[in-house]
């Protein structure tokens, strides 16, 4: 099973005492099944430990149009990350929203 960022909806983020959670709702979830692909959505949330935000889109919700995710050791998510996942490395996430 797969987050594809880029068919989901940036509904919120919170700042909880040293972690920031990015939720997405709805977001779009795809899963291979008997070799064939199908996505449905579901509610799913990031969190980040100990994050440094640069900057945050003006408006919320916003309809995601790309991101990326790479870790400190040079794994690349580009539209999709499994789930559920849990990255156990320092990571950078950056995230474009459609017009």
């Amino acid at each position: 099973m797969e987050f594809e960022y880029h068919d989901s909806t940036l509904s919120g983020i919170a700042d909880k005492g040293g972690e920031v959670v990015f939720r997405f709702r709805p977001a779009y979830v795809c899963d291979a099944e008997n070799g064939a692909l199908c996505g449905y959505e579901q509610d799913v949330d990031l969190r980040f430990v100990e994050p440094r935000v640069l900057n945050r889109p003006t408006e919320i919700p916003v309809w995601i149009s790309d991101v990326h995710l790479r870790t400190k050791s040079g794994v690349v998510y580009d539209g999709l990350v499994p789930i559920p996942y849990s990255i156990q490395e320092a990571a950078s996430f950056s995230g474009f929203t459609a017009e």
